[in-house]
């Protein structure tokens, strides 16, 4: 009979630690108009991480805030000066009072 010696080799599982998430920090991120998919990349999340991130009651159908955007114009309104031709300016001003 051989007697072999066998090394044998174990390999440690590598558990992640569950991440912590406060309701706030994702409110947060959905106010600076992260949509869900930019949350997922900014916290390496999958699609059913988020999905279930989001099926929190304080979370349930929040969306996420529309960026202002800077406007680089002014509107001006030059139309209200000027009087519609087609309806006299003294037309209703003759009406009796009822009692």
């Amino acid at each position: 009979m051989i007697d072999a010696k066998v090394d044998s080799v174990v390999e440690a599982e590598t558990v992640e630690t569950p991440q912590v998430f406060k309701v706030s920090q994702i409110l947060s991120d959905l106010d600076n108009g992260l949509d869900r998919k930019a949350i997922r990349e900014k916290y390496s999340l999958s699609i059913d991480e988020v999905k279930h991130l989001f099926q929190h009651p304080s979370l349930k159908g929040k969306r996420p805030k529309r960026a202002h955007k800077a406007i680089r114009f002014t509107l001006v309104d030059d139309t209200v000066s000027k009087v519609d031709e087609s309806v006299a300016e003294n037309e209703y001003t003759n009406f009796e009072i009822v009692d």
